[in-house]
């Protein structure tokens, strides 16, 4: 036996084919869809699967809870004594207009979770590949640009199409009454769907420009506040309401919403796709235009940034200066004319921050129009073309809910962001206790409700000296609008603390601000009752527990104005204003104390758990 090592066996080439030629390559077809529709679209919806036990929750809650509004709503409409000594017929009716009834309300408040729940879920899909840095990594495989955003949409898209599911076996049960049938709800199922194809493809294309995931949910909110609710032929509301009559007329507006949806899909679709790999790479903060410029010492200004003082706190100079945020000094000082510089451009500043403060012609045209019609509207207003009453229900309601998802979601963002690009470790080595981190979140989302809390200054003062609202009621509804912020703060900042990414924070915390505002309202809907007191007429009104949960129905309660002809507070005009009595508001009075007593309690859980951060 030889000592030396075997030598290689020489490799003989396969045998050519009889006639000489070559093998021919084998065909690639081309496939749109594979098993999955990509290799990426089975991967994600696994990943999602794996990592959503709280939406199976969520879901389950969301069958519960419509489970107790429709037997809600089946107490508060019939009297049990009526139905069972009247007739068969009446009886039938009865059930058939209940079943109609909530058919139509189970539609509406889903398509309107829809709404609320797509852009959370795809735009979080975006930055999630951007803040973890793993977008650089999947722009390096061989997936097309379109298999990835197919992928990353569609896995998103189907996480919210499982929410929509959940409530279709306690849609079933409506056939039990009979009244709905089958094509509605096919139907009113199929305008859903196809909302949330076109939300999803809406929220893909913003959220290539958007900075933060914040921005960029709002921004959606916004956009298809426009699309799908405000411009009637592309809302899915429209097909819903007409196949509430008859299945057939929800049908052949199918005909006008679905070409509409089909239009705004598909520019979302060519917007989306052109700039992805611009989304997935792009930094949260934009270089600076002219290289080379090192960064301002302390106590220096910065191209952007104020001086950072010696005796200032760094983590809330870091909270209270994040991009996108525009100052009070820089919102006044935009209204001035002043030439423009090359920080002022649209690609350096932002779309909103740019329209706000950019000292450009456009956006200052824009600005002085915008005056112009708030000046205008509020001469409509004082001379009473437009009831004082109705603006201080309806925009203070506005602004109220800008007010509290403005601070809200900051917060929501604020630590599980930190956690989610790694460097909460970096923040936690700092000296000092760890509630100082806290404490500058929670400033930094108060911070970001300056303009909101402006505008219902604005609406409050406004309404005031129209006569709309009385100074008393002014005075409670701002104490309103500070214990919802609070508690919107405290809230997301818990909420943060204890979820993993921005993503699951920020779908909780809309979630919860959901139940509160919808699930309530529909419960006060359910019970709903009249209203017969000693010289009054009779009135519809909602139970007073309503008003202590609910907080839009606790604002609408407190905007009451007083009457000097009858020396007396009275809610509402003309013939149908009555009298208010200190029953009738100390619900809503309860309200903000309970949501700020609330708050505190989750402040100091939010703490208590985020001293076991890194340590267990």
């Amino acid at each position: 036996m030889s000592d030396s090592p075997p030598t290689a066996r020489t490799r003989v080439p396969p045998p050519l084919p009889k006639g000489g030629r070559k093998p021919r390559r084998p065909r690639i077809r081309f496939r749109l869809f594979s098993r999955f529709g990509n290799a990426l679209l089975g991967w994600e919806v696994l990943r999602a699967g794996r990592r959503t036990a709280t939406l199976a929750v969520g879901r389950t809650a969301l069958g519960g809870l419509l489970l107790a509004a429709m037997w809600a709503l089946y107490a508060a409409s019939y009297d049990q004594a009526a139905i069972e000594s009247g007739y068969g017929t009446e009886i039938g009716k009865r059930l058939n207009r209940f079943a109609e009834s909530f058919a139509l309300t189970f539609f509406v408040v889903q398509a309107t979770a829809v709404l609320l729940l797509t852009p959370v879920f795809v735009a979080g899909a975006i930055f999630e590949e951007r803040e973890t840095r793993s977008g650089e990594v999947l722009l390096t495989t061989q997936l097309t640009r379109r298999e990835v955003y197919v992928g990353k949409l569609g896995a998103r898209m189907v996480q919210v199409l499982l929410v929509v599911l959940a409530g279709m076996p306690i849609l079933f049960l409506t056939q039990l009454w009979g009244g709905v049938s089958m094509e509605m709800i096919l139907v009113d199922y199929f305008a859903t769907g196809v909302a949330v194809i076109g939300a999803g493809v809406v929220t893909a294309a913003i959220s290539a420009y958007a900075e933060t995931l914040r921005g960029a949910i709002l921004r959606t909110y916004g956009l298809l506040l426009l699309l799908d609710v405000l411009f009637f032929p592309a809302s899915p509301y429209f097909p819903i309401l007409m196949a509430n009559l008859h299945w057939g007329a929800g049908a052949a507006m199918l005909v006008i919403y679905v070409p509409m949806q089909l239009v705004i899909v598909l520019v979302g679709y060519f917007i989306g796709q052109r700039w992805l790999r611009m989304a997935m790479l792009r930094q949260k903060t934009r270089l600076a235009s002219k290289p080379g410029l090192p960064p301002p010492l302390p106590g220096q200004a910065g191209r952007r940034l104020p001086p950072l003082d010696d005796g200032a706190d760094p983590l809330l100079w870091k909270e209270l200066n994040l991009p996108g945020r525009v100052s009070l000094r820089d919102g006044v000082r935009a209204f001035r004319p002043q030439p423009a510089t090359v920080d002022d451009r649209l690609e350096e500043m932002g779309l909103v921050r740019w329209l706000a403060a950019s000292r450009e012609t456009g956006p200052t045209a824009l600005r002085y129009c915008a005056l112009l019609v708030g000046i205008f509207l509020v001469v409509l207003m004082l001379t009473d073309q437009i009831p004082a009453h109705w603006v201080a229900r309806n925009f203070g309601a506005l602004a109220l809910c800008w007010l509290v998802c403005a601070i809200g979601l900051s917060a929501a963002t604020g630590i599980s962001r930190e956690r989610q690009k790694q460097t909460l470790i970096d923040l936690l080595m700092l000296p000092g206790p760890r509630r100082d981190l806290l404490r500058a979140k929670a400033l930094g989302s108060l911070a970001r409700g300056l303009w909101p809390a402006i505008a219902v200054g604005i609406v409050l003062v406004l309404t005031a000296v129209g006569f709309g609202i009385s100074l008393l009621s002014a005075v409670l509804l701002a104490i309103t609008a500070a214990g919802l912020g609070l508690f919107s703060a405290a809230i997301g900042v818990w909420l943060s603390a204890r979820c993993r990414n921005a993503l699951n924070a920020t779908s909780a915390w809309i979630g919860v601000f959901a139940g509160l505002a919808i699930g309530t309202f529909l419960l006060a809907e359910a019970n709903i009752g009249p209203v017969d007191r000693p010289g009054q007429s009779p009135r519809l009104d909602y139970p007073a527990w309503t008003r202590a949960i609910n907080p839009l129905l606790a604002w609408g309660r407190l905007a009451f104005r007083y009457d000097y002809s009858a020396g007396q507070y009275v809610w509402g005009q003309g013939d149908a204003a009555w009298p208010v009595t200190f029953g009738d508001v100390a619900p809503a009075l309860l309200c903000p104390v309970l949501y700020a007593g609330a708050g505190g309690v989750l402040w100091l859980l939010a703490v208590r758990r985020f001293e076991k951060e890194g340590r267990s």
